[in-house]
């Protein structure tokens, strides 16, 4: 199961042309959903439906729009703009450390 996830989000770079089509949120967002993948790879965290499940169910039920800033987006509820939050702060940490594909 972990090689198909690594597979799969290795193909999602080839969608990398399309993201000119949404929000610097968005685009932000998606980097670090890709990137939150080395995480879990370096615990060596076993996945499977039940546990990839609690991880997604607090991801936003929208596509991100210009304006938008965790913790405070308004039409997304606590738990969302709290992973958005996580999130933010990954990125942070990968800048930091001199991660270069991260927005």
């Amino acid at each position: 199961m972990w090689n198909a996830q690594q597979s799969s989000l290795l193909t999602s770079s080839s969608c990398n042309v399309r993201l000119d089509h949404y929000a610097a949120p968005e685009v932000t967002f998606s980097h670090s959903w890709i990137s939150s993948a080395d995480y879990v790879a370096a615990v060596h965290f076993h996945s499977n439906v039940k546990k990839s499940e609690l991880f997604m169910s607090s991801l936003p039920s929208r596509v991100l729009q210009e304006g938008d800033s965790p913790p405070n987006i308004a039409d997304l509820s606590a738990e969302e703009n709290h992973a958005l939050s996580i999130f933010k702060h990954m990125n942070f940490l990968n800048k930091i450390m001199g991660k270069d594909d991260v927005t």
